[in-house]
């Protein structure tokens, strides 16, 4: 169990280098482009993934020790939303939860920032799990229900994929303001 945790803690830290990587050279007109009223900014869905893996730190720190077991039900369904996620299919982040969407006040270096803090605060609580404990209930999905802990991280990545996605379809838009990207990775001004 150990080794597979260690492997889905690389395939998270992996999914995060690729989400970003190369942000320093976007404008912040990119950054800040909505498709339409209705669709997140790249800046935007930043926002959403650091605060969904500080509500699932929260999480790890409040249920760890309650010892609750996972119903083969809820395994089930935290095994379908994973593979969902793996998909290019549009998914509305669950109402039941606001303090996971996005809001204004933070710039990207504060989003940066603290979900690096997050990140690490996360794996130090992983690390610190007895292997007997990891098919416990760490954290709660309002949609899937009890997740153990292989599955929170197996979600967690495959989250950072879906929003991948999402980012991709952004710079795909038509009117997604491509100028300033070849400026500033060619240097020009």
């Amino acid at each position: 169990m150990a080794r597979r945790i260690a492997a889905l803690l690389e395939i998270l830290e992996s999914e995060k280098r690729a989400v970003t990587g190369d942000l320093g050279r976007w404008s912040v007109e990119q950054l800040h482009f909505r498709p339409d009223s209705m669709s997140w900014s790249v800046f935007e869905v930043l926002d959403h993934l650091e605060r969904t893996e500080a509500e699932a730190l929260g999480h790890f720190r409040t249920y760890r020790g309650l010892g609750r077991r996972q119903e083969f039900v809820e395994r089930l369904r935290g095994s379908c939303l994973i593979r969902l996620m793996h998909l290019p299919v549009r998914v509305r982040a669950p109402r039941a939860m606001p303090q996971i969407l996005p809001s204004e006040g933070r710039s990207l270096a504060e989003i940066l920032g603290e979900w690096s803090r997050t990140r690490l605060a996360l794996q130090k609580e992983v690390r610190s799990i007895a292997p007997g404990e990891a098919c416990r209930a760490f954290t709660q999905h309002p949609v899937s229900g009890w997740m153990n802990l292989p599955q929170t991280i197996a979600f967690l990545a495959a989250h950072i994929r879906h929003h991948r996605f999402q980012i991709d379809r952004i710079r795909k838009c038509k009117a997604w303001p491509r100028a300033e990207l070849a400026a500033a990775s060619s240097g020009r001004p």
